[in-house]
């Protein structure tokens, strides 16, 4: 199955008609090599938690080889087609050396399942304005697609878009994946750091419910935990978050002001959230979600980090769980023999005793 999944996601992108190019792409570089490792790796099948890793565990192998491969001296156009052989030589490999893959099954409950299409719907309900090319660019929206233009241009490294000729004092890593990305589907920078945004928010998602479900929340509390973790949302969040949708302007350039402002009005500017936009703290991630940054990515790579601790964490107490049963049970029969060995001890002190007022009578 991993081999069908492979060759259709490459058909795709050779085929060269871009709404199955992108898909191809992203699916090749953001989602199949952590798929195809678990896969190879894993022999009884694949849970939940696996198919949500596979996102982040793609991302960190596909962006790692990219800095190598542009290190080495490799243009960025040839990037995605290098890393889909280094894939396909892997599976190879695995193939040869054990003759036999292992069954590709996943194995999910129906609550999951429920949650995966309920997950999903929402992710495209909250990527509606960027979907529909509304998303609001600021400085920081150009300042980082100059930075991906330039290595798809071939400057590499690239220089500071503020200062031409400079180093640029940034981590450009994510930048460099999102060149990876934009030149085999000719999408500009910027839409690639939008759908990388959507993926993450999904993903964030599915983490959180994952969490949740191993901490023993109840299924009601399991959904509440998403979307708590994404904003920490205020009671009228959501008149903020359907204003915007319907105006379709995320940051009115009109609004934005500079005047003296004492710190008692700082305060209250994040309090009641007035002021500038970016000062609102009601849905603080969307609004980093809506723009093109890194930390929506970030977030998604911050939690599967921890959420693999947690998991490792778990499987760690549950292999010495039996062992700590044992040692109970050892200390039990233990304390049991010992009680006894008291009790006849004392039982021919006793009998003991009584010999030897007889005698003495």
């Amino acid at each position: 199955m991993i081999i069908i999944l492979y060759l259709a996601s490459f058909i795709f992108v050779l085929i060269g008609y871009q709404p199955v190019t992108i898909p191809g792409v992203f699916f090749g570089l953001c989602y199949l090599p952590g798929l195809a490792l678990f896969t190879l790796v894993k022999k009884d099948g694949l849970q939940f938690e696996d198919l949500i890793l596979a996102f982040p565990v793609s991302v960190g192998i596909s962006a790692l080889l990219t800095l190598s491969l542009l290190y080495a001296g490799v243009h960025v156009k040839f990037i995605f087609y290098i890393l889909y052989g280094i894939i396909g030589f892997s599976i190879l490999l695995h193939k040869v050396k054990y003759t036999k893959f292992p069954p590709f099954s996943v194995k999910l409950s129906d609550r999951e399942i429920r949650f995966v299409i309920i997950a999903f719907l929402i992710t495209l309900i909250f990527s509606i304005p960027v979907l529909s090319e509304r998303v609001s660019i600021s400085a920081h929206g150009f300042h980082h697609s100059t930075i991906a233009t330039q290595i798809l241009n071939g400057i590499f490294p690239p220089e500071n878009p503020g200062l031409g000729g400079t180093a640029l004092s940034y981590h450009w890593g994510y930048h460099a994946f999102v060149a990876a990305l934009s030149s085999p589907t000719s999408l500009p920078p910027l839409l690639v750091m939008t759908l990388l945004n959507v993926m993450s928010l999904y993903f964030i998602f599915c983490i959180a419910y994952r969490t949740a479900k191993y901490l023993e929340f109840s299924e009601g509390y399991s959904y509440l935990v998403p979307l708590a973790l994404i904003g920490l949302m205020r009671s009228d969040a959501i008149i903020f978050f359907i204003n915007k949708l319907s105006s379709g302007v995320l940051m009115d350039l009109r609004q934005i002001s500079f005047p003296e402002v004492r710190p008692s009005e700082i305060l209250q500017s994040w309090i009641w959230g007035g002021g500038a936009p970016w000062f609102d703290r009601r849905l603080f991630f969307l609004n980093k979600f809506y723009n093109a940054n890194t930390m929506p990515i970030g977030i998604a790579l911050c939690l599967s980090y921890f959420f693999v601790l947690l998991i490792h964490l778990i499987k760690r107490h549950e292999n010495e769980k039996p062992k700590r049963q044992e040692t109970r049970r050892w200390n039990s029969t233990t304390e049991k023999t010992e009680l006894m060995r008291t009790k006849e001890e004392q039982a021919e002190s006793n009998c003991t005793g009584k010999q030897g007022r007889i005698r003495r009578s």
